[in-house]
């Protein structure tokens, strides 16, 4: 009779070393495989992110390095400002690129000139186009039209050449006239005032009287008929048209009694 007990033994350590081991042996295999293949795929993924890990400490680098060049430019930006007003602008425009030194004279030409404008000079049938700053004085218009006699007249008034083209009423295609007569005409109130305004001879009645109410700001008075113009006892009226060299009949200068009504 077999022995029960010895067979459950043997059966046991059968189990143990003839089933367990093999077992256990291959989930230790598996185990080795699986931590390979985790250790080469770790490895794959730092062979692929070291180059941008790399890549990003030579850019900190670089960021640090240009901070600090900033830091220095800063720092030189601020002691020239400090010495700006004992350095030589030909010793800076000798350290500066030619075409920077030509685009910068234009920008403080531009700042200083204001904007360019056309005008148009009108002599009988002749039109001639120039061009000039609205800062410039009114005095180039001459030198670029080359002006020989008569003189140049903007609505009918002289240009004055001590005022800038901008001060003169200028803007952009403004026509101004070439001009061989002008009469100076005297304007004097009931308080013994004198006030001068000089026109072109072909400038109307009405535009004379007009200038003259403008200039004391007294416009107005046009409306309200406040005002009478004398000459020679007779008065004159605003709303003609009639040319001033055909009132003052040639006289380069008249005398106009200003009276209030």
């Amino acid at each position: 009779m077999v022995n029960v007990k010895i067979v459950n033994n043997m059966m046991f350590n059968f189990n143990q070393k003839g089933m367990n081991n093999p077992i256990m042996g291959m989930y230790n295999q598996q185990n080795q495989m699986n931590g390979m293949m985790m250790d080469e795929t770790a490895q794959n993924l730092k062979n692929i992110i070291q180059p941008y890990e790399n890549r990003i400490r030579e850019l900190e680098e670089i960021i640090k390095q240009k901070d600090f060049e900033i830091l220095v430019l800063k720092q030189k930006l601020n002691n020239n400002n400090l010495n700006n007003n004992n350095m030589n602008p030909m010793m800076i425009n000798m350290n500066m690129n030619p075409m920077d030194v030509m685009m910068g004279n234009m920008n403080q030409q531009m700042k200083y000139k204001g904007k360019e404008i056309s005008l148009k000079i009108i002599l009988g049938n002749n039109i001639e186009s120039i061009k000039c700053f609205i800062h410039d004085k009114a005095s180039i218009i001459e030198e670029k039209y080359k002006l020989n006699e008569g003189c140049l007249t903007f609505n009918y008034n002289p240009i004055n050449d001590e005022l800038t083209i901008g001060e003169n009423g200028f803007f952009n295609d403004s026509f101004i006239y070439v001009k061989y007569n002008i009469i100076n005409i005297t304007f004097e109130n009931s308080q013994g005032l004198y006030f001068p305004i000089c026109l072109s001879d072909d400038c109307p009645l009405d535009i004379a009287l007009i200038n003259y109410l403008m200039r004391l700001g007294r416009l107005e008075d046009r409306i309200n008929r406040a005002i009478i113009f004398l000459y020679n006892a007779c008065e004159l009226k605003i709303g003609d048209k009639t040319p001033i060299k055909e009132i003052f009949s040639g006289s380069p200068n008249p005398r106009v009694v200003v009276q209030m009504k």
